[in-house]
């Protein structure tokens, strides 16, 4: 076999020399010892510089376990510095991304929504369906209305004239003049001026108002917190 091909060094050596020291008397055995060195150390010289030990050779081999392990330990930190520069870059690109504007961005989504709640919420009356009218609020000690210039109500009070305006009508037409929605992230802001027609004791009422409904997504659904109405003056619109 060639030589270059095989796993051991020195293959093509037509000689091997080793060194023992033999004694059956144990306690011979450190002069025996000081003899091997000596004899190898006195030897040495003579001996081709290419040729290594048995010890020098596991020597060399353990160095060179060694070099390997700090090079790939090395290796595993720059790719994890790498790594995680390349990580942080991306997440920062997501958040630009991601950024939003919740005073002039229109949110058209969450219009949409609101719009829909809003046609559910007049459907409710027309209906004579208070308990659909009523699962439109978010009834809680943060709940608050104001109307007909009176001092503040609060939910109790809102749920008792929702019922009351429910039971009382047997029909109910509506305008919604120059609707607004702004939409806050999950706070919403609508307002229009209210052209209501409910038919109460069977004659038509003619209502005009200014109205504010302050809505907040609660468990993905739009409800109202706050409602604001007041009389609108129409004398002097054609």
């Amino acid at each position: 076999m060639n030589a270059e091909k095989t796993a051991w060094a020195k293959r093509s050596a037509r000689w091997s020399k080793a060194i023992a020291g033999v004694d059956p008397d144990p306690s011979n055995t450190a002069e025996v010892t000081k003899w091997c060195r000596d004899y190898y150390n006195a030897m040495k010289p003579r001996t081709p510089k290419n040729l290594i030990t048995a010890n020098e050779h596991n020597n060399h081999q353990l160095k060179f376990k060694i070099m390997k392990t700090k090079l790939t330990f090395l290796v595993m930190i720059i790719f994890s510095a790498v790594f995680s520069g390349c990580s942080q870059k991306n997440d920062n690109m997501i958040v630009e991304e991601q950024k939003i504007d919740i005073i002039n961005d229109q949110f058209p989504e969450s219009q949409a929504e609101i719009k829909t709640v809003l046609d559910g919420i007049f459907k409710s009356i027309q209906d004579n369906d208070a308990d659909r009218l009523i699962s439109y609020h978010v009834y809680g000690p943060k709940f608050t209305e104001f109307r007909d210039s009176e001092h503040r109500f609060n939910s109790a009070d809102n749920e008792q004239y929702e019922r009351g305006l429910v039971g009382a009508v047997s029909g109910f037409d509506y305008d919604l003049g120059d609707l607004k929605i702004d939409v806050f992230g999950d706070v919403a802001v609508v307002t229009f001026h209210a052209d209501f027609r409910p038919v109460i004791g069977g004659e038509v009422h003619q209502i005009w108002g200014s109205t504010t409904l302050v809505f907040v997504k609660v468990d993905g659904a739009w409800k109202i917190t706050h409602e604001h109405h007041s009389p609108l003056n129409v004398a002097d619109q054609g």
